[in-house]
């Protein structure tokens, strides 16, 4: 048997070796199968992107995913005798998780904890889309609403067209796929049509979500898991409930984005790359690799994280073992191997986008706000407490806003102080008891600033706050430290007193986050849904594909999902009166949702005042959003427009 297993081993020796050369050879034919992507279209600028089909971008990226892979299994194959070194770089791993009789209360505290988690967070599965899901629901999970004849009018009969696979797993026309979010979703929008015999443009927002629902559960479930493998379950609780009232926690997991996707792996890529540089097994640097790859199918924006934890990997490593060359360079072999695996893994779905989203830059560098002082101090707020600094619109009862609650409880202003003092503490702890996670933590905090100075000045690109989301474990983890009563000064103390600490900030935490958690409960970011049933729900159901005298039209901010058939095109009073006479004459209803107000008194102020001032409209509704530019107001045109001066 010993023997048996002898061969075995030696066998796999020889064969893996062979497969990457194999795997070498294939990508090397591929490139000269493959038409060369420089006689395509994706690298002619002077054709615009919305010519191109997504078979174009597909197609180039397919070669170069064969030309990169090729290098990096070629890679593998000359670096295989290093990383497979065994005995000199191998120790016992650190990181157990078996259960031990002194934490039998962790399981059912965690169980609880995601319980609780799970109630906080089920009634804002229900919430209408905003912007952000609905754009990318529509154009990677979905679908759209086409006429039946070519050319014809959305007015006329309607037909659903679902989007193809291959732009749920390729497309990527303005940077905003998500792909495994996108793919989660789409599997589980097509078992629930299935189990439950609905037609094939029908969806529930609570559906596409619960992905999402998932991963922000399995976050919150990863960084107690971690902390405990430390030996220290009860700072992984802390953390833990740290993350799960934090704002940015709560609405991340309840949305059709793949964000919690990437903060569960992002945290098991912390942890595996904790297990590599302690243990150095091959086994982990494999797993570190794929773990890179999840998060960066889930969100590719957090390569900025990783890019720096991987260079402290090869810093560390580098003093680990100057000592010792053999072990070191089995280390860096192990660490490259792995690193290449993520990267081969990922070739496909990030070459290609790179290859859309480099055409399109321009188109959303239009759309950017500037990176100012009132940017930096909102997006400082919202990522340490998760609400923006500056108050934006004082007549919004749904705004919440550091200012705002500043006013009506001065004692607020100390939590954002509170925190950071927090942070600083629990770095300063931490660093005294494991210097490895420490170093972790202030490497991607480190990687926060350059990420905002990469998007300032080469990107040039507005960076939204929840870009830095990657940093709310690390915020957990600190803060978790500085309030942990495992410290040689509370070791000693009776229980009340040294859990005080840790139950005082969470508590407090708790009772200055609910307020912006009960609004997330309650209400959504950006009301798509209400808008449609305040206008074309009103006679319409979901999903009418007949002919129409129901004529809406939108500015700025759209619910595709909700109203295929509406209008972006009216932007000034031309356009109005035209649609508006489109509708008298058809015996129809008009009526326009405008979003985005600020932008429209800017570039649209004759529509903005026909609207307001004209005897023609009357305001039927305003659907409060979280900031300004989420807030919608619905005007109807009358049914008989009185005698008068037309609309100036």
């Amino acid at each position: 048997m010993h023997a048996a297993a002898f061969d075995l081993r030696g066998t796999i020796r020889k064969v893996i070796p062979a497969g990457l050369i194999v795997l070498t050879l294939a990508g090397l034919i591929a490139t000269i199968l493959l038409p060369a992507p420089w006689h395509s279209r994706v690298f002619d600028s002077a054709i615009p992107t919305k010519t191109l089909r997504l078979e174009e971008f597909v197609g180039a990226g397919l070669w170069l995913t064969g030309a990169f892979g090729a290098v990096f299994t070629l890679l593998l194959a000359v670096t295989w005798r290093w990383w497979r070194a065994e005995g000199a770089a191998d120790t016992p791993s650190p990181t157990s998780c078996h259960w031990q009789k002194s934490d039998r209360w962790f399981a059912p505290l965690l169980l609880a904890l995601l319980t609780m988690a799970t109630w906080q967070r089920w009634p804002a599965m229900s919430h209408s889309l905003w912007g952000d899901e609905d754009w990318a629901f529509c154009a990677y999970v979905y679908g759209e609403w086409r006429p039946v004849e070519k050319h014809g009018s959305y007015q006329g009969p309607i037909k659903f067209h679902t989007v193809p696979w291959e732009q749920t797993l390729f497309g990527d026309q303005q940077g905003n796929n998500h792909w495994l979010s996108s793919l989660l979703q789409r599997l589980s929008l097509n078992a629930w049509r299935k189990l439950e015999h609905r037609k094939r443009w029908d969806f529930d927002e609570r559906i596409i979500r619960l992905a999402p629902l998932l991963g922000g559960l399995g976050s919150l479930a990863a960084v107690a898991l971690f902390l405990r493998s430390l030996g220290r379950p009860v700072e992984g609780l802390v953390a833990a409930l740290f993350m799960e009232f934090h704002p940015w926690h709560f609405r991340f997991s309840t949305e059709a984005r793949g964000y919690s996707l990437m903060l569960l792996f992002f945290v098991l890529a912390i942890w595996a790359a904790s297990n590599c540089l302690k243990s150095g097994r091959l086994r982990h640097w494999l797993w570190l690799g794929i773990v890179e790859w999840l998060v960066m199918l889930s969100w590719k924006g957090a390569v900025y994280p990783l890019l720096f934890l991987n260079g402290l990997i090869v810093v560390v490593i580098w003093r680990q073992h100057r000592r010792t060359p053999a072990v070191r360079r089995t280390q860096l072999s192990r660490w490259l191997a792995g690193s290449l695996v993520g990267a081969l893994l990922f070739l496909p779905q990030g070459i290609t986008s790179e290859l859309q989203v480099r055409r399109s830059l321009e188109q959303v560098r239009h759309r950017a706000r500037p990176m100012d002082q009132t940017w930096a101090a909102n997006t400082l707020s919202e990522t340490l407490i998760g609400i923006p600094f500056f108050e934006e619109d004082p007549e919004n009862p749904r705004e919440l806003s550091l200012q705002r609650q500043w006013r009506t409880s001065p004692v607020s202003g100390l939590l954002a102080g509170g925190i950071a003092l927090l942070l600083v503490l629990g770095l300063w702890r931490l660093w005294r008891r494991d210097r490895l996670l420490a170093g972790i933590c202030l490497t991607i905090c480190v990687s926060a600033v350059a990420t905002a100075l990469h998007f300032k000045y080469l990107i040039r690109v507005e960076l939204l706050p929840w870009y830095l989301l990657f940093c709310l474990p690390i915020w957990a983890i600190l803060v978790a430290a500085a309030v942990s009563p495992d410290d040689s000064l509370l070791a000693t103390r009776p229980g009340w007193l040294r859990f005080t600490p840790a139950t005082a900030a969470l508590i407090f935490f708790a009772l200055f986050e609910s307020p912006t958690d009960r609004i997330l409960r309650q209400f959504p970011l950006e009301d798509f849904r209400d808008a449609w049933l305040a206008t074309r729900g009103r006679h319409e159901p979901l999903g009418f594909d007949g002919p129409s005298k129901i004529y809406t039209a939108w500015l700025w901010r759209m619910g595709e999902a909700y109203d295929p058939r509406g209008d972006v095109r009216v932007r000034d009073a031309t356009s109005l009166r035209r649609r508006m006479a489109e509708a008298q004459s058809a015996n129809g209803d008009f009526y326009m949702v405008v979003g985005y107000r600020e932008l429209g008194e800017l570039l649209c102020p004759d529509l903005l005042a026909a609207l307001e001032e004209s005897a023609n409209f009357e305001r039927v509704e305003t659907l409060w959003g979280d900031e300004k530019v989420h807030t919608l107001t619905v005007y109807h045109m009358k049914q008989a427009p009185p005698a008068g001066p037309s609309i100036k």
